[in-house]
């Protein structure tokens, strides 16, 4: 088990989750199939999309968009105000929740009028005030809960600078140097990012 004390005085109060429909031209709302799994990334001056996307004929493909951080994209609209969501693939096929953590009520505002100015639909679906009495809090995130292929996904992409921006390695690179397919690595990491997310929102 890796456990991590977190010393933070502006920890976040506010929880939201929104759902969202993004503009025209988002990989989203292009795709064809079903989107099981979402990741994106600022890395300069662009944005990379990843997803996983389930065909009709049972085909789950792993499909890479990296696109301009100009063009109009939910995610990038709240990192230009500071905060880094967690995406996910919606119930609906074109749309999308974001999560996000933000420290005052003006924050949840700023984001909730940038979506608006930039999405086809948005809606304000979850809401939480989180207690900040206490500056200190524990996140406990137990790695044996992931099964071996997926802790070895994640291992991998934290060893190789994944996450870093811009990122040292792609799913492809790092698909190859496992000897699996594109999409059958980004099946694992996606599913164990998932669990550790969960994990950490559960502990807080």
């Amino acid at each position: 088990m890796s456990q991590e004390t977190v010393h933070d005085e502006t920890r976040c109060q506010y929880r939201l989750t929104y759902q969202v429909r993004p503009p025209s031209g988002c990989p989203v709302r292009e795709s064809a199939g079903t989107v099981s799994e979402l990741a994106v990334y600022r890395t300069g001056e662009d944005h990379q999309c990843e997803l996983l996307v389930r065909e009709e004929d049972g085909t789950v493909t792993a499909k890479q968009f990296t696109r301009s951080a100009a063009d109009p994209c939910p995610y990038s609209v709240v990192v230009d105000h500071g905060v880094l969501p967690h995406c996910r693939p919606a119930d609906a096929d074109d749309e999308i929740l974001l999560t996000v953590y933000v420290h005052e009520a003006p924050e949840a505002q700023f984001i909730s009028e940038a979506l608006d100015g930039i999405a086809d639909e948005v809606e304000l679906i979850d809401y939480d005030a989180m207690d900040s009495a206490e500056s200190e809090w524990t996140a406990r995130v137990d790695l044996g809960l992931l099964t071996e292929k997926r802790r070895a996904a994640l291992r991998q992409a934290l060893r190789e600078n994944y996450y870093q921006t811009p990122s040292g390695t792609t799913i492809d690179e790092m698909a190859e140097r496992a000897g699996i397919s594109s999409s059958a690595f980004a099946t694992r990491l996606r599913k164990a990012e998932r669990e550790v997310f969960d994990q950490i929102r559960n502990s807080m």
